[in-house]
Formats: structure tokens, sequence, C-alpha cells
């Protein structure tokens, strides 16, 4: 995915405020960066995009992103569940959101949605994330937010 990745975080940086509110469907006062290396003891591990987000009304919430095309070394929940355990190991009193962006084709059955069964058949573990699959988006529907900065993403959705 190198060819999309960097230019699709550059575009998601820049217009960081945007991206968030349209995301989080929520309006937006301010939104940084951190570190984006989750560490644990052992080792690293280096999620795309983590945005700390104070809210309108001043509440402070994460919003995770991962941007994913076809051909990864793991699949892609497994990595969501790392990085979401890490996000909410660090900052245990901060809401997460994580979403996943899917370009050209990737992610087709990943409904972000996810259970590991114990021997009994039962869950015993069980995450979700937002799938977001760029070009299954309307160009239309996305010019209609009024957030100029999403319409570069218009090359990557359905055509309007």
């Amino acid at each position: 995915m190198a060819t999309t990745d960097n230019p699709l975080k550059r575009l998601v940086i820049l217009a960081a405020s945007d991206v968030v509110a349209w995301l989080l469907e929520r309006p937006v006062r301010e939104v940084t960066t951190r570190p984006s290396n989750l560490v644990p003891p052992a080792q690293a591990l280096d999620s795309d995009l983590v945005f700390f987000v104070t809210l309108e009304d001043g509440r402070e919430e994460i919003l995770h992103l991962e941007f994913q095309g076809r051909g990864s070394d793991r699949p892609m929940p497994i990595r969501m569940l790392e990085y979401q355990t890490r996000l909410a190991a660090t900052y245990p009193n901060l809401p997460i959101t994580s979403v996943v962006w899917y370009v050209g084709g990737a992610g087709v059955g990943d409904m972000g949605v996810h259970q590991h069964i114990n021997g009994k058949g039962q869950a015993s573990l069980s995450w979700q994330y937002h799938v977001i699959r760029l070009w299954e988006l309307d160009g239309e529907a996305l010019l209609a937010l009024n957030r100029p900065a999403l319409a570069a993403l218009i090359g990557q959705t359905r055509r309007c």
C-alpha cells in the first residue's frame, strides 16, 4: 500500500479537523497528535495515525486510524486488536474510536466486528472498529458534507 499510504496519511494530517469531525460525527475544538508507536515492554507497534481530540464540549477522545490496501503481512483484525489494547492500556481514561480505511478493493470481508471463541464456544474476547471502504463511498455525499478538504478523497470513491 506504499503508493497510497503516505499520501493518504499526509492528507488526513493536513485536514485533521475536517476528517476527525466527519468520522466522529461531532463538532471538534482541537486535534493534536502524539507519537504513534504504541510500546509494550518488549516491542514497539507502529500505528498509522493517532489523534487526540478535544470535542466542542471539552471532552477528550482518541481517534485511531489505519490505512490498508491489498496485501498485508498480518490480518487487520489482529493488528487492530493489538492497537486498541495498547491504546486502552496507555490511555485508560480516554474513549477510543478506531477506523480502518481500506483502499483499492481491500477489506471486502472485514465488517469490523470480531470475536475470539473459547473451548466452550463462548466469546472470550470481542473487539470492533469502524470500516471505511473508500471505493464504496458516494463522492456526491462526501462533497455534500461541505468540508472542502475531503474533496481530495473523491478519486478513491465511487464516481460522482
